[in-house]
């Protein structure tokens, strides 16, 4: 209205009321003074309230906070350096209300680390500034009374159950036919109802012919196409145990599946990506959607992570040759899975674990591949249903757990070069064997020290880096494999050797000259249990067989012989702990003379043990239990070398007819001598080679342990002269004062 006046008179206000009293400008200066002051007054709070957001001033949310720091260096040129926030500690308490800050010392905070805010029960409520880009797993896990969240508008990311065990992700449970997403246009969740039964979430692509065909060959009632949805990217577990899903086809939209995302859709029965970009398909993302027997993977797909199609009904693997990154256990718990055309030149870990039903592998068209192959990785074929395996000779380990419980595996197969034998290295360089046999602990013999890797060559002298064929067996790579008999070995054509004194037998592990190790585990202080329960008569190492591993042929029952090749170099050097364990039927060991070490109850309760052989051999110490229970053990003549007789070390040693005790020794510890005859009646004699003096007040005298013999053993003493009774030396007896007493 003001627009249409054009001109006012100058008497047109004349009438308007006068103020009663003017202010005086010394009052007018004041007022505008304090104006002023209330001006910046304002100011200082409106930027403290900035600095709380920004520059760590809101103490309480900050004191105590852990944060990991990117190195500056390696922020581009002109970005500011990043930070995670990385841990609430468990022993603080903060804030109900929770602001992450902007900054932190100058680094910008972009993510929440896994499991950052775990536990913090008091925190009701987070606020996020839009710095943040990413959530870590299980971030908030257990937040039992966080409930509300201001979101960044830059979040890209959230990983698995990062809200899990909270009030928040509670509520979005309640709401089964709805979904939520963020600011950033993230989707967090979908409601279990919010799809109708049968239904497919295709893609915009798909021509109406495509989808009639797919409602008839899956059954599918209802249609949802992906831009319905009306989001840019879908966060970790949105779609978990969703029933409704029976077809996906995957939109040229998203760049990836994050993990868990449809993680227990157990009605999913195909997966389409034949016109999708998707580059990267998270852990998990299919795991357990138990009808997925259809899966055509994008060939823009570079990842795919860990147990991404584990425990589906798949039949056939997809093609994976266009993979760049690929995580363990992809196909694992696949029961539906028979037999494989494996192309990749790597088999990664737990990739087939638990396939119960996978019998049969090929390597490329015709095995072409085979050759290629260059890894097979832990736990990789544990619970198939092979009968027999013919592994690859360019693999040098075979990994932890690799066929565990592979219960119908009857024959392995390995590289032999049965013609061309590997030969042991003629060393030029010193070592200390001689030192070791005169009692003095050699290299490697300390605990928990690596025994030293001797070099060894084949026909041409390769070295081992050179070598074909396996070099180490690890840790329960066949545990449980309780039908395997039989280990023959094949030549560079695949031909088994015909020849049965080499590698013939039925039922005998029969071991190529490359392998060096059955343990090797990369797990310290494991028991290895490499061959545990599996069911050889006879086991044949070869002469460059260096370890044999803890547990690792405890508890085969069948066994009866076990035999060491050889050679001038020999190389054993140890049987570790339990490794005969239980070998209930174990007649005979013929072990070489360069083993330096037998560890505790290497053949405790081997019943049937009635012949050992280490009379020539460097070891130093018969350590605890190794002959326990070995009731049929009739004659060991121990070394020179030998220093300490451990505890429980002849412990049940019924028909063993005496043991005579080196000089060298320097203590025999605790039963180490119990029980040595059924009958207390009777008596084994132990015969000490120093006179009583000597082994009891010298200056070498021996470290006797609590109780070391019982009345089932009578001990002897060296006199020095007389008569030639045992080993061409003469023994006396002490009487109760401890003097000789001839016998």
């Amino acid at each position: 209205m003001a627009r249409d006046i054009s001109e006012l008179g100058a008497d047109v206000f004349d009438d308007t009321p006068k103020p009663k009293n003017k202010i005086s400008p010394k009052k007018r200066n004041y007022i505008i003074g304090l104006s002023i002051s209330g001006f910046l007054l304002v100011g200082v709070v409106a930027a403290t309230v900035v600095l709380c957001n920004t520059a760590l001033s809101d103490y309480s949310n900050v004191e105590n906070v852990m944060y990991y720091f990117t190195p500056k260096q390696l922020a581009a040129e002109g970005e500011q350096p990043t930070a995670v926030l990385y841990r609430l500690p468990s022993d603080k308490k903060f804030p109900s209300t929770f602001r992450i800050p902007t900054q932190v010392l100058g680094y910008k905070v972009v993510g929440v680390a896994d499991y950052a805010f775990s536990t913090h029960e008091e925190i009701k409520k987070v606020i996020m500034p839009n710095t943040i880009e990413w959530i870590g797993e299980n971030a908030f896990l257990d937040c039992k009374n966080l409930s509300s969240f201001t979101w960044s508008k830059k979040i890209k990311d959230i990983g698995v159950d990062a809200f899990a065990g909270t009030k928040f992700y509670e509520n979005l449970l309640k709401d089964d036919t709805g979904l939520y997403d963020i600011p950033s246009g993230i989707l967090i969740y979908v409601g279990t109802n919010y799809f109708s039964d049968n239904t497919a979430i295709i893609s915009d692509s798909l021509t109406e012919a495509q989808i009639a065909a797919i409602k008839s060959n899956y059954s599918v009632n209802n249609v949802k196409k992906f831009s319905e949805l009306n989001v840019k990217g879908i966060c970790s577990g949105a779609f978990r145990n969703n029933q409704k899903i029976t077809y996906i086809d995957l939109p040229e939209t998203l760049d990836e599946i994050s993990a868990s995302t449809f993680e227990g859709c157990s009605k999913l029965q195909a997966i389409d990506g034949s016109h999708a970009k998707i580059t990267s398909i998270g852990k998990r993302a299919f795991a357990n959607c138990d009808d997925l027997a259809s899966v055509n993977i994008p060939t823009s797909l570079k990842t795919l992570g860990d147990e991404a199609f584990a425990n589906t009904d798949i039949n056939t693997i997809p093609d994976l040759n266009n993979l760049e990154s690929i995580g363990k256990g992809v196909f694992m718990g696949c029961e539906n899975l028979t037999s494989v055309n494996y192309t990749l030149d790597k088999v990664y870990d737990n990739m087939f674990n638990g396939c119960s039903s996978l019998s049969s592998i090929t390597w490329g068209e015709g095995n072409s591949n085979r050759d290629n192959v260059s890894f097979i990785g832990e736990g990789a074929f544990a619970g198939t249903a092979f009968t027999e395996f013919y592994y690859p000779k360019n693999v040098y380990n075979i990994n932890d757990y690799a066929f565990q419980n592979c219960s119908s595996l009857e024959t392995l197969y390995l590289y032999g070069n049965f013609e061309d034998e590997l030969l042991p290295v003629e060393e030029d360089e010193e070592d200390d064997t001689e030192a070791r046999r005169d009692g003095e602990p050699g290299e490697g013999e300390g605990e928990g020290e690596e025994e030293p890797v001797y070099p060894c060559v084949d026909h041409e002298g390769n070295g081992c880096n050179e070598l074909k064929g396996v070099q180490v067996i690890k840790e329960a790579a066949f545990q449980g494999c309780s039908s395997l008999s039989t280990i023959k070995l094949y030549d560079d054509n695949y031909t088994v050797d015909p020849d049965p004194t080499v590698s013939g037998y039925d039922n005998v592990f029969t071991f190529p000259y490359s392998v060096m190790r059955c343990d090797g585990s990369t797990r310290q202080n494991s028991n290895h249990y490499t061959f545990a329960g599996t069911a050889p008569t006879k086991v044949l190492f070869s002469p460059n067989m260096m370890h044999i591993g803890a547990n690792a042929f405890q508890g085969v029952t069948s066994l009866t012989e076990v035999k060491v090749e050889q050679f001038d170099k020999s190389k054993m050097l140890t049987i570790k702990a339990s490794a005969f364990q239980g070998c209930t039927n174990l007649e005979s060991i013929d072990l070489p003379h360069s083993i330096m070490r037998i560890d505790n109850s290497a053949f405790y309760g081997c019943e049937n043990l009635n012949n050992i052989q280490i009379d020539e051999l460097g070891i130093v110490a018969i350590n605890g239990g190794v002959f326990y229970n070995c009731q049929n053990l009739e004659s060991v003549k121990l070394p020179e070398t030998v220093s300490s007789i451990k505890t429980d070390a002849f412990y049940r040693t019924y028909k063993l007819e005496h043991v005579v005790l080196p000089v060298a020794v320097t203590e025999v510890l605790t039963k180490a001598f119990v029980e040595c005859r059924a009958n207390a009646g009777e008596k084994m004699n132990v015969y000490i080679s120093r006179t009583y003096a000597a082994a009891h007040t010298g200056g070498k005298k021996i470290n006797f342990g609590r109780n070391w013999h019982d009345g089932t053993v009578e001990e002897y003493y060296l006199l020095g002269d007389g008569e030639e009774r045992v080993d061409g030396r003469h023994y006396w007896a002490p009487d109760a004062s401890g003097n000789p007493q001839e016998i």
